[in-house]
Formats: C-alpha cells, structure tokens, sequence
C-alpha cells in the first residue's frame, strides 16, 4: 500500500528477454507498483506504460528475425520503442541507421542505459555504419516532430552522409511498432507521425497489435486506411512462437495479435 504521506517512486530492474537462440536482450522494466499508484497515474493521465516490455514488440521481434530484409540496409524509425527491444534487434540485423523514440522522457533515459548495457552504444562489429540513437517525440505534435528531424539530422546524417541528402527531407524506409496502441485518441496521431516519417517509395510500417481498451483491429485498420494507408496482414505462427517460449510472451496478448505490413496507398 502507497502511504499517503510519502511520495511513491516507482523500482526498476534489470531483466534479460530471449527473442531467439542467438538473440537476447536485457533492459531495465519497472517493477509492477501498487494499485494506489496506478489509479493516480490513470487520474493524472501519465504514463509508465512503455517502462517494460509487451507481446507485441516480442511477436515483432520474431517476424524480423524471419525477415531481416525488412531492416537490413534500411533506415529505420521505432514509434512507441518503450525500452528499445525492437530497435536494438534492428541494429543488430544490420540496419543502415536505427532511431528510437518515446514519448516519456524516462522511457528514453532507460533506452540509452539499454543500448549501453546490450553494446549497442556504437556500432557494432560488422555493422560500423549504422548509427543508433534514441530521443524523445511526441506523436501528432508538430512541434515535437520538428525537434526530432533537426535531431536526425545532428545525430543521425552527421555519422553518415549519404543518410539523406542535404536538401531531403527526413524519413525512414521501415518503420517498426509493436503494441502502442491502447487509447482512442493514439491511432489517429500515431498515423499522422508515420505520414511524415515513412518513404513514400517503398517505404514500410511493421506494426503488431495488441487489441487494449477500445482500440481494436477494426479500429487501427480504420485510422491507417483514413490517413491514406494500404494494410495487409500477414501469417504470423503463434503456436510456434507460444510452444518456442519466448521470454515475456502473455499467451493471451499473443492469440489476439495480428501483424500488419503498411504501406502508403499509391
């Protein structure tokens, strides 16, 4: 029980995720807090939400591992990166560059101790021109989605030229998401920052979700036809991934996933 006296600090810790026999991840989640503290975070509308890590990224991890295409050689944006799972696995496919953003602060702190935890502080061997790097963004605000360009640019283009040409724009060939959405308002301003970001020539979204609160399938699809979207989804074997016990998988999350390969509608 949270004494009313004292202010609660939420605890975090380290736990290590195994995605596959050659992939592992350890990052540091929030420890589950009391109810008290999450009916004052739901109250004062904060979040803490993406201080850990769900099914979603989890499942998405593992397309990617069957697919490394989709990363490799790209230049890729994570929306919603939560503490950086999807990221650093596409760092470790060999991405061309990997931006991770979130839209807590203290997600993004613990994204940075995660990159420096897992070596992906720099380059890694065999993969030296990928640049990877988290930072804050806010989706659907202009004002938040201007910072993060001027940031790509310093962080991103300064550690590899050809990233964009001077007079580019700023966007990404693949852009990765895994269980972010979860209130009414998120899909619309989640499509708007994937508008911007996302190449229009052959530029791609993988994003798994999650059906939470009232944001169901239906509902997704609906937002990224809206904002001008073609959506296919694609087989994913739960059965396998639920059998292959994969760390942190919730069988239930798992059995209402479903994957989407999103492209703009031509």
């Amino acid at each position: 029980m949270v004494d009313s006296d004292e202010e609660y600090e939420p605890e975090y810790e380290w736990e290590k995720f195994r995605i596959s026999k050659d992939h592992s991840f350890s990052v540091l989640c929030v420890v589950p807090p009391p109810l008290e503290y999450m009916a004052m975070l739901h109250t004062e509308k904060t979040e803490i939400s993406g201080r850990q890590v769900w099914t979603g990224s989890l499942l998405a991890c593992r397309y990617l591992i069957e697919n490394p295409h989709l990363v490799e050689g790209k230049r890729v944006l994570e929306l919603g990166a939560g503490t950086g799972v999807l990221g650093m696995l596409s760092h470790n496919l060999n991405s061309k560059c990997v931006a991770l953003t979130d839209g807590d602060p203290l997600s993004v702190e613990h994204i940075h101790q995660n990159l420096t935890e897992n070596n992906i502080s720099g380059p890694i061997e065999g993969n030296s021109n990928c640049a990877t790097a988290a930072t804050h963004l806010l989706w659907g605000d202009d004002e938040s989605m201007d910072s993060f360009s001027q940031w790509s640019v310093e962080n991103l283009r300064l550690q590899n030229r050809s990233m964009w040409d001077p007079d580019e724009r700023i966007q990404f060939d693949t852009i990765i998401a895994g269980d972010v959405m979860y209130k009414k308002e998120l899909p619309s301003l989640f499509f708007r920052t994937v508008s911007k970001y996302l190449a229009f020539t052959d530029g791609e979204l993988l994003l798994c979700h999650v059906p939470r609160s009232c944001v169901d399938h239906n509902v997704v699809k609906a937002a990224a036809s809206e904002a001008g979207f073609a959506v296919e989804e694609v087989h994913l074997e739960k059965t396998e991934l639920i059998d292959d016990d994969i760390d942190g998988v919730d069988i239930d999350d798992a059995r209402r996933a479903a994957l989407y390969r999103i492209m703009k509608r031509v």
